[in-house]
């Protein structure tokens, strides 16, 4: 219905006070007199809007919205009509544009980070250490960008976020710092997220290209021992091996070595807990567990007699449980057979990572199920254990399975550990244990259990402390430089570079030499491997009991010669120019 000017400002005027006229129809239009298209909407309920229609470029009718007419009068709706058909002249389609502004997802970066971790973390791509520590900086160091909208992040926002990083001091204990470390991982959460937004269309650039890249600080580079620090090891840990004490499991923290009981007491005696745990020197939560898995057979208070001596003294108490002498008897008996020194399992990692030069965890974690062949030495360790956790280090979780050929000096090591009931590991506890975090969320805590002898349970410093009470030398060092001084001594004695980085789970289709050959081989040079590591356990044999050798005189080994694409700068395997393993 066309109106005149004069008419449309009077309806708005009647609409701003409150008292709307009555359209002939719910969402009556009421158009301006002028050739703008320029309309006053008006709705039974009394609500009414400005619009303006127009046709876009490719020829559809598009209604634009101006505004609330109870708010905006004519003469603004006029200025506003004019300003839209503007941007229609010059090609745009602004009804299309707030479309399309409104159909983006609403999503913050902090909703969006969270969203894609949780992808990763039900992902076998990254580590569960990873996932682990993306989660933390996105919830402690993102800062102002949490609230920021994904697609509204820019360059500027996270270079400014770095900066304070950088100027926050390093944190401790539980509470959340700074430093170019924090800030180079926060800056690579970022990208890894916004990377995997952009492939699902929720962003259309990744603002975290072309940012600066804060300088991560190494505390200690990568260092290789010499032969006599090595022999120096070796000859502790034979010292620790000899000289540890027993325990009821392979963990530090499981308990102690049973104290003796002090009362001797007659097989149909009925024990409480806590007198139990006194008999036999064990601590109350193993008794406890062990009765809750059903290995220790209870009695309860409320089924003896009402003339039992113990139910007159003690009451009735119904839960309590009664532990007869005899059952409390056999299980300490039962656990004295499983009784194992972590000290001495330490002692033999680290000799098997000498030896090898594995990774601390692939050695530790070691289970019986990856040993196919005790005595001829043959270990296979797949990418993942059966619990579907990562066991070896692979980019992206690809297949990356690793074979040993163990030299009889690794062999002889393996068979001094005794199997022990319903566990498959070698070293340490029995079962993967999830990691626990009071602080987070159960739902937002990844399972990271590890299961064998754990690192970090002050067994390194034991061993420098026997290597410096038995008169050695040896500077500072780490675990993983066994690994280095692995790689670099098997290099420097002239062995060939595939079997070595076969050896270190290090060796890549690529270096075959043709392109057929890459499509077809699938070896792992198992004699190569057996020749190199008897070699070497034979070099570290002598180091350990001081018997020194001529260079001359180590056994060297390389592969048959290749064809004459080995002598092609393109194909040639270079084993001077190898960094050590990583």
């Amino acid at each position: 219905m066309n109106k005149t000017r004069a008419e449309l400002v009077t309806m708005q005027r009647a609409i701003a006070a409150g008292h709307p006229p009555t359209p002939a129809s719910d969402g009556e239009f009421y158009w301006h007199p002028s050739k703008m298209r320029l309309g006053l909407r008006l709705y039974n309920s009394g609500k009414a809007i400005w619009i303006v229609k127009y046709r876009n470029g490719r020829g559809l009718e598009k209604t634009h919205r101006i505004g609330n007419a109870a708010v905006l009068n004519l003469t603004f709706a006029e200025d506003a009509a004019k300003k839209v058909l503007g941007k229609v002249a010059l090609g745009e389609d602004p009804a299309g544009d707030r479309q399309k502004q409104r159909a983006r997802p609403r999503l913050t970066v902090r909703a969006m980070c969270f969203r894609y971790i949780d992808e990763m973390s039900r992902s076998k791509a990254m580590s569960p250490r990873t996932v682990y520590n993306y989660r933390g900086h996105a919830r402690n160091q993102l800062g102002a960008l949490a609230n920021l909208q994904a697609d509204e992040l820019s360059r500027a926002d996270i270079s400014n976020r770095i900066r304070e990083i950088l100027d926050t001091p390093p944190g401790k204990g539980w509470k959340p710092g700074g430093g170019p470390n924090v800030a180079h991982h926060m800056r690579s959460m970022l990208g890894t997220v916004y990377k995997m937004a952009m492939k699902d269309g929720l962003v259309d650039e990744n603002p975290v290209e072309g940012t600066r890249r804060p300088e991560v600080v190494t505390k200690t580079p990568g260092q290789a021992l010499t032969i006599d620090e090595l022999g120096a090891i070796w000859r502790a840990c034979e010292t620790m091996a000899e000289t540890s004490a027993a325990r009821f499991k392979g963990n530090v923290w499981s308990g102690g070595k049973p104290t003796p009981a002090n009362s001797i007491r007659a097989d149909t005696v009925l024990m409480t807990l806590t007198e139990a745990a006194r008999q036999s020197g064990i601590s109350r939560q193993i008794i406890w567990h062990a009765i809750k898995a059903g290995k220790i057979k209870t009695v309860w208070r409320r089924d003896i007699p009402d003339e039992h001596p113990l139910k007159i003294r003690q009451g009735y108490h119904r839960r309590t449980y009664l532990i007869p002498a005899a059952e409390m008897r056999r299980f300490d008996e039962q656990r004295h057979g499983q009784m194992r020194s972590p000290q001495f399992e330490y002692s033999a990692i680290i000799r098997l990572l000498i030896l090898t030069g594995a990774r601390y965890s692939e050695m530790a974690d070691l289970r019986w199920s990856e040993i196919i062949d005790l005595d001829a030495g043959v270990i296979h360790i797949k990418t993942f254990a059966q619990d579907g956790r990562r066991r070896l280090k692979s980019r992206g979780g690809k297949p990356k399975e690793l074979e040993l050929y163990l030299p009889q000096l690794a062999v002889d090591i393996l068979k001094t550990v005794k199997p022990r009931p319903d566990c498959d590991t070698l070293f340490g506890g029995s079962e993967r244990r999830p990691h626990r975090n009071r602080r987070r969320p159960a739902a937002e805590v990844p399972l990271m259990g590890r299961s064998g002898l754990d690192q970090s349970a002050g067994f390194k410093k034991e061993l420098d402390q026997t290597i410096a009470a038995s008169g050695d030398t040896v500077p500072p060092w780490k675990i993983h430089w066994l690994r280095h001084s692995f790689t670099t001594h098997l290099n420097e004695m002239g062995f060939d570079q595939r079997v070595i980085e076969a050896i270190t789970n290090h060796l890549r289709r690529e270096q075959i030499v043709s392109a057929m050959a890459a499509h077809y081989t699938h070896t792992k040079y198992p004699e190569a491997q057996r020749r190199v590591l008897e070699a070497w356990a034979q070099r570290i044999r002598n180091a350990a009991d001081r018997v020194e050798v001529a260079a001359a005189n180590v056994v060297q080994f390389q592969l048959k010669e290749q064809t004459h694409h080995d002598l092609s700068s393109r194909h040639c395997i270079s084993q001077t120019s190898r960094p050590a393993a990583r």
